[in-house]
Parts: C-alpha cells; structure tokens; sequence
C-alpha cells in the first residue's frame, strides 16, 4: 500500500468499534472445522464458546407452528481475546472479525495493526475452510464523535453537517438518524449518522459500512485495503481540520 495511503494515527481518535465480515453460501460441514481453526487461533484467542442463535419472526403468526416449521437456531462459535477487546465469530455462513482495540489499519509505527489480523484469522480461516469466492466482504467502521457543546456552532466547528443545521438546529436536536446506501466505482457505502444520548452525554455518530460482493478469495486483502480507503475518505469529508487537530491532541 502506497504511503500516502496509509493511516494518521491519531493520539485521541473517535473510532470505538471496527467489524471485518466475509459471507458465503451455508456450509453444512463447518462444525467438523472449526476445531482445527480454534487450535489455531487459540493462543491469541484463548476464550471459547458456543451461542445458538434464535431467530425472530417478523409479523403476526396466524396459527401454531410445529417444531418442523419453527426455523432453526443458528449455531455461532466465539472466540475472544484474553482482555475481551477483539472477537472473532464464526456462523454456517460467515466470518466476523470485531475489535475494540485496534486503533490502526496499516500504520508501519504500530505493532497491533487491524490488517494483519484480518490478514492472518481469514487465511487461516480459508486453509480449515477452504472456500474460492466470497458473496459479500465489508468493513466497518463506528466513530463516537464529542458533541460537548450541543450547539449549531460547536458542531460546524468540528463537523461537515449532512442535513441542514438551519432548519433542524441543533440545541434543538433530541436524536436524529440518517442513512444513505451507495455506490462507488465497485464497491458500495452504507453510511449512517446521526446524534444520540448516551447517558448524560451527547455525541454525534459516524457509522460507515463498506462492502463489495462476488470477490474471489484470493483477492481479500487487496479488496479490504480498497474499502478502508473508500471509508477513510468518506470520513475525513465528513469532518473539519479542527477535529483532526482534537483528535490529535490529549483531549478526553
């Protein structure tokens, strides 16, 4: 990846979650697998368990299903890390790779990089389960950003707003959402964005999902360094040098 590509590390930066997920068709012999990709992982991933996963059904149910009829839980394998702050969850179905630590993509300056771990669990994922094309790979990033003056004026400082602050201003704001899905090029972006209560606290945030579909399971890596690029510059058009001078500094 070229320099110029690469992440600022920021020292303060509003990232909270990012979530790598590939999907493919259900794969009956997945369980018979999964015990070598655990010994594989654990060393890293030392906690295990199992969930079943029960579906909802949506809308009115006019008569009583038989246990034929039911859908069936889904059966997930999870495996965290000893400080709890990365996951890794495996379906019939799909992989997700979730993290609350990571703070880099790519930077040379780090040693705990979010690629190099998408890298090494879905090779070694593909080695167990070997599998030659994804139907859908993504990834997700979730930013709480401040919002410590709930104020027109305190948000356009930081924030490039997407809705029109004059009409809907934003002392007056209780919670707002917004959601767009589109394409770009090949890929495509589901961004979301809105302002929401935590607690006591109020903060806006910046949702973006990147996703490309039918990817050859040799080309993962590349497609996801693609996407992280996409995402970085939907974020960084969405926020002021005034906030990547906050993020850069101690500020809590």
């Amino acid at each position: 990846m070229a320099e110029e590509d690469r992440d600022e590390v920021f020292r303060n930066p509003s990232v909270v979650e990012v979530v790598f997920e590939v999907r493919f068709p259900p794969l009956f012999y997945i369980d018979q697998r999964i015990g070598d990709f655990q010994l594989e992982i654990m060393d890293d991933f030392p906690k295990s368990s199992q969930i079943l996963e029960e579906p909802i059904i949506i809308g009115a149910v006019q008569k009583t299903l038989t246990d034929e009829e039911k859908p069936k839980p889904t059966q997930i394998w999870q495996f965290e890390s000893e400080n709890g702050k990365n996951k890794i969850m495996v379906r019939p179905n799909r992989l997700n790779i979730i993290s609350h630590e990571y703070k880099s993509y790519d930077s040379p300056t780090f040693k705990k990089r979010f690629r190099d771990l998408i890298e090494d669990i879905t090779t070694t994922f593909l080695e167990k389960v070997p599998i030659r094309k994804f139907s859908r790979l993504g990834i997700r990033y979730i930013d709480h950003c401040p919002l410590e003056e709930k104020s027109s004026g305190y948000f356009k400082r930081f924030y490039v707003p997407i809705f029109d602050t004059d009409n809907y201003d934003i002392e007056n704001i209780i919670e707002n959402h917004v959601a767009i899905r589109i394409k770009k090029g090949d890929y495509y972006l589901l961004f979301q964005c809105g302002i929401q209560k935590f607690g006591d606290v109020y903060k806006y945030v910046l949702d973006y999902d990147g996703y490309a579909q039918d990817i050859e399971t040799r080309n993962f890596i590349n497609i996801t360094d693609e996407l992280k690029k996409m995402i970085k510059k939907e974020y960084y058009s969405n926020i002021t040098e005034e906030f990547k001078e906050y993020m850069r500094s101690d500020a809590t």
